[in-house]
Order: C-alpha cells, then structure tokens, then sequence
C-alpha cells in the first residue's frame, strides 16, 4: 500500500482539495462532522480574491493512499502576522485524515516541514486546537511537537434555569 502527497495549485485542483474533507469524513462515517458551505472554504482559499493573500500565501496537500484520497493540509505563510510579532512561524490548517498514522505523518512530518524550511520558518502554530482534540494533537506530538497553549471548551447549561 502506498502514499502519495501531491501539491495542488489552480481552480480545479483547490476543488480537489476542498472535497477531499468529504472524502475523509464519508469514509470514516463521521456522524459528528457538520461540513462547512464548499463556496465558503473555496473562498478562504482564493488567493486572487481574498485579501488576505496580500500579506499571505499558502501550499495546499492532499494525500492519497493507493489513490485514494484520505487527508488533506495547507501549509500558511502570514507575512503580516510574522513581521508583526517579529517571529517566523509558519501556519497550517484545512487538516483533515482518515484514521491512518501513516498519511498524517506524511503530511505532518514531511511536507508541513519542507514546506516550513522553505519559507524559513523558526516554528509551527495550528491557531486552534481544542484539549480533546485527539486527532490532531497525537501526530503533533508523534513528531516532536509540544502544545504551549490549549483552549477548553466548557459546558454551561443554556436557557432560564441556567
């Protein structure tokens, strides 16, 4: 069995990259994903449109495993971010895999560092990672990643008796 990670580019390819969440959630049978509006995360995505790619840019991956889709990552370069803070982290997000330690990795270890070692980059940061959040913090940590922050989301009862 084997895995490929392909960079992808252009129109068609960032469709491809959009649609591969689904492909790893339909898999997987994730009865708890609620997916996101294709047209909102495509958006994100266009760098001609979005004003945030002024200051920015961005590597999207998919890998494959016997070609098929099971994870996706962008890797991010905030320019705007860096010059501000006075630092050279490199951002990543869109992280989607099926169950395999062997995608993730592929994608984590790398080309999310390639990628990182490309732009000059001192250090990673996934802006948002919630305590519990097994999937992702387990091939964080697989390659040597340590969290300094994590975000707890805390049950509070809604409504009049709250």
């Amino acid at each position: 069995m084997s895995i490929q990670v392909t960079q992808v580019d252009g129109r068609r390819s960032t469709s491809r990259f959009v649609d591969a969440a689904w492909r790893v959630h339909e898999a997987e049978g994730s009865k708890g994903w609620i997916p996101p509006l294709r047209a909102v995360v495509k958006d994100g995505l266009d760098q001609r449109g979005n004003p945030f790619y002024e200051q920015a840019d961005r590597a999207l991956f998919i890998v494959q495993r016997d070609g098929v889709t099971v994870g996706r990552i962008a890797a991010i370069e905030n320019r705007s971010h860096n010059r501000h803070h006075g630092d050279r982290v490199g951002f990543f997000g869109f992280f989607e895999c099926r169950n395999d330690g062997e995608a993730a990795d592929a994608l984590f270890a790398r080309e999310l560092a390639r990628r990182s070692k490309e732009i000059g980059a001192e250090g990673a940061e996934a802006s948002w990672i919630l305590e519990d959040n097994e999937p992702l913090i387990r091939p964080l940590e697989g390659i040597g990643m340590r969290p300094y922050k994590r975000w707890r989301i805390y049950e509070k009862r809604l409504g009049a008796s709250a």
